[in-house]
């Protein structure tokens, strides 16, 4: 495994980490919380899933042999429709706050999750 690739796996461990704690945390929500509950943390943890993927990208394509210029406003652009989206979601009631938080908590558990796993031979 060349010292490029290990990085790339890494990333692709967590978010694949990140993804599974997101299709996951919904279907275990739907039977005990009901409809709505599971459907914020879905939201939640497909924005989680979004922004990792976004970063992934953003950082390999930064750190290249030519740092895209474009990468810096689209991490800027990223974070404001984050907000603005948050702020719609929330101010139509389209969504509920602790299932949506519960749902971004699939972000930093499933980094953790891919962090503890034993390396890949």
């Amino acid at each position: 495994m060349t010292s490029e690739s290990k990085p790339r796996e890494a990333w692709r461990t967590a978010q694949l980490r990140v993804l599974w704690l997101g299709v996951l945390a919904p279907l275990v929500a739907l039977p005990i919380y009901g409809l709505r509950f599971a459907a914020s943390v879905a939201i939640g943890a497909a924005i989680a899933y979004a922004n990792l993927a976004l970063i992934a990208r953003g950082v390999r394509a930064m750190l290249g042999e030519n740092p895209a210029q474009a990468w810096k406003l689209a991490f800027v652009l990223k974070f404001s429709v984050a907000i603005a989206g948050l702020y719609l979601l929330f101010g139509r009631g389209l969504v509920q706050g602790l299932p949506l938080l519960l749902g971004l908590l699939t972000l930093p558990v499933g980094i953790l999750l891919a962090q503890l796993s034993p390396a890949s031979r």
